[in-house]
């Protein structure tokens, strides 16, 4: 199968359970870097030409909803957010 990839920076992902989404992706040739609840609260979002958040990590990695607010930011700010819906649809906000 040939798949066409644009240039990326790096996209940011926050890892749901038995999420293999970041492997796919990097077997794409797509830099993917896992963001840790630290980098979630203090690090730099604008770094990512997406921030993807993995199937149900809202409901299993708290540090997803305590700092949304700073992902909204990153989105109004002209970020790509991805959240990957556990019925295999995703929802985009910029």
């Amino acid at each position: 199968m040939d798949i066409a990839v644009p240039s990326l920076r790096a996209v940011g992902y926050v890892r749901g359970p038995a999420d293999g989404v970041p492997e796919a992706l990097a077997g794409l040739g797509i830099p993917v870097v896992e963001l840790t609840p630290d980098s979630l609260a203090r690090g730099d979002l604008s770094r990512f030409d997406a921030v993807v958040i993995g199937s149900r990590a809202y409901e299993t990695v708290p540090a997803v909803r305590e700092f949304n607010s700073r992902l909204l930011a990153y989105a109004r700010a002209g970020g790509l957010v991805l959240v990957q819906n556990d019925d295999g649809t995703v929802s985009a906000f910029r």
